[in-house]
């Protein structure tokens, strides 16, 4: 055991020295400082988007959509973002799980509603390591004591949605999604991501999940871009 701690303290000492942390704002020797963290909880301004304004953007499968903060809310946000998913630093989850429990449970949840996060493809989840969606579902789960049921799985990969025109983004995703086939289907689900952008995403899992059976399907993500 002693050998094991002094093998893995030497590890760290020595990707400190090639790889050193570097904070979002350039502050060596952390991933995340207290200024840094402070500006993401001040940005906090949950939004609440109905149905019919969802609609008219051509979301018309989603209920509800609620985001932690616009994505423009802080420039730290983008980097934090970018730096847990594609940079795979797992030092920030905690704090993108701070910020989704910021979220208050809506009032008339369904008794058997259910946490759904979207799902990525095998290949993507095998390169990244994680799914930024299920933990981000794992916190909402226990703040709104809601099981979490992985309903969804992604059919085909569909590549990076990032620089895609709105266009791409709705052609890349139509039927990449389908329910498990040993689920039961719950009334009400919700659907949680990192970003809501187009909407493409969860304009698709929730086109999904109704078709199979679900009669109310609301978003959650972080951020609105």
């Amino acid at each position: 055991m002693t050998f094991c701690v002094y093998t893995e303290a030497m590890l760290t000492r020595l990707l400190d020295l090639f790889f050193p942390l570097s904070s979002l704002t350039g502050v060596e020797g952390t991933w995340l400082t207290n200024d840094e963290k402070a500006e993401l909880m001040h940005a906090l301004s949950t939004i609440m988007i109905p149905a019919s304004h969802l609609q008219k953007h051509g979301c018309t499968e989603l209920d509800e959509l609620r985001a932690v903060m616009e994505y423009n809310a802080t420039p730290l946000l983008h980097c934090a973002i970018h730096t847990w998913k594609y940079r795979r630093i797992r030092a920030f989850d905690d704090m993108m799980t701070s910020l989704i429990a910021s979220l208050s449970v809506p009032e008339n949840l369904e008794r058997d509603c259910v946490i759904c996060p979207v799902p990525l493809h095998w290949s993507r989840t095998w390169d990244r390591g994680f799914n930024q969606a299920d933990i981000l579902a794992q916190q909402l789960s226990i703040s709104w004591q809601r099981e979490v049921v992985h309903l969804l799985t992604r059919t085909r990969a569909t590549g990076h949605q990032a620089h895609r025109s709105k266009q791409e983004r709705w052609s890349a995703l139509t039927k990449a999604f389908s329910v498990k086939k040993e689920c039961i289907i719950p009334a009400e689900v919700i659907l949680v991501d990192d970003i809501f952008t187009t909407g493409a995403t969860l304009q698709e899992c929730a086109k999904t999940l109704k078709a199979a059976g679900v009669k109310s399907v609301r978003g959650v993500v972080l951020a609105r871009g």
